[in-house]
């Protein structure tokens, strides 16, 4: 192979490095931005282990389970696409059409009587059905789970909107991806660096919450949905390292995760 000029050479390799200083230079800002504040909300102090617990509680991290609480999502009809110039190209565009149904609005809890509080995260999507189908419920799809993370009852008016037609980057907005809104970058990230780190307290994060109610949307546990190719996981995880990946079009790739369960809307 014939070595390339040395002006050319030169040249890519400045290039190179104004490529490397730039993702350097995001990184610390996303690490900066991340960290502000507390990392977990009202009622709720770091714990061990990077888990947020019940301020007030001495000793061990002490949660309770929450209230089960359904939300009612209106229909939705709107086309979800990845506004980010880093997606545009990679994710593909989901059609969000649904009818009203119902959602929960908390993720569903591990069942551990030493610790209620805790989420869900190593449910096979097997087991998120079957977990679901006990509560009367099943599995969203995906685009009801967007749907569900894009609903806005207030609608800047003050009624409710008949139809949901568009959606917001995160489920709390546009921007502030802040470890207090969300318990992401626990493993290896801007939030903590805890290795072993697990899913957190459910509803520790109510700065994140959708304006209808919807608690841990992002992070935590990555939930089970039925796509459009078949099951899969959105919303990232206590593991997500980027705040990218807990925008609503993002796809979490894992063999386990967690889940909200729906329901079909009265008739």
């Amino acid at each position: 192979m014939t070595a390339a000029p040395p002006v050319k050479k030169r040249r890519a390799l400045l290039v190179g490095a104004l490529l490397l200083a730039a993702v350097g230079i995001g990184v610390l800002v996303a690490r900066r931005d991340a960290a502000e504040g507390p990392r977990c909300g009202a009622g709720f102090v770091a714990g061990p282990n990077a888990r947020c617990c019940e301020a007030g509680v001495k000793g061990t991290c002490t949660t309770r389970a929450p209230v089960p609480t359904r939300v009612a999502i209106p229909r939705a009809a709107f086309l979800l696409v990845a506004s980010d110039w880093e997606a545009s190209y990679q994710v593909a565009p989901l059609v969000v059409a649904t009818a009203p149904f119902w959602i929960d609005a908390y993720e569903l809890t591990a069942e551990d009587p030493a610790d209620p509080g805790r989420a869900a995260g190593d449910l096979t999507v097997g087991h998120a059905r079957a977990r679901c189908g006990v509560r009367g419920g099943r599995l969203p799809t995906s685009a009801e789970w967007v749907a569900a993370a894009a609903y806005r009852p207030g609608n800047g008016t003050g009624e409710p909107p008949k139809t949901i037609d568009k959606a917001t980057r995160y489920p709390w907005g546009e921007t502030g991806a802040v470890c207090r809104r969300g318990a992401f970058g626990l493993v290896h990230g801007p939030c903590a660096e805890i290795a072993t780190a697990g899913p957190d307290t459910v509803g520790a994060h109510p700065d994140g919450a959708t304006e209808a109610g919807l608690q841990d949307v992002a992070g935590n546990v990555a939930e089970w949905v039925d796509g459009v190719d078949g099951p899969e996981l959105r919303g990232g995880s206590y593991t997500t390292a980027f705040a990218a990946d807990l925008r609503l079009w993002a796809v979490t790739h894992a063999p386990t995760g967690g889940v909200r369960c729906a329901y079909d809307a009265p008739r």
